[in-house]
């Protein structure tokens, strides 16, 4: 079992609903959470959050957290 296990299971999880709410919202078949739509813009918020508490809860977290999961949250000019 992975020392990071808990956290990225956590963070892939609200980002996974993230995802599913954006689909379901319909604001595209393949949601780009850099987008700067107002609901991209609230669950990109809502992640980051997230992922600063799990590296703080777990430092050994951050190599994930910024070589994965920063990248798909990373704002985009669209």
């Amino acid at each position: 079992m992975s020392p990071i296990y808990t956290e990225v299971k956590e963070f892939y999880a609200a980002y996974d609903n993230a995802i599913k709410q954006l689909q379901d919202a319909r604001v595209t078949p393949s949601p780009d959470l850099g987008s700067s739509f107002w609901l991209n813009t609230k669950y990109r918020e809502e992640l980051q959050t997230l992922g600063n508490k799990l590296m703080l809860d777990n430092p050994a977290f951050s190599r994930m957290y910024y070589s994965v999961f920063a990248n798909l949250l990373k704002k985009t000019d669209k």
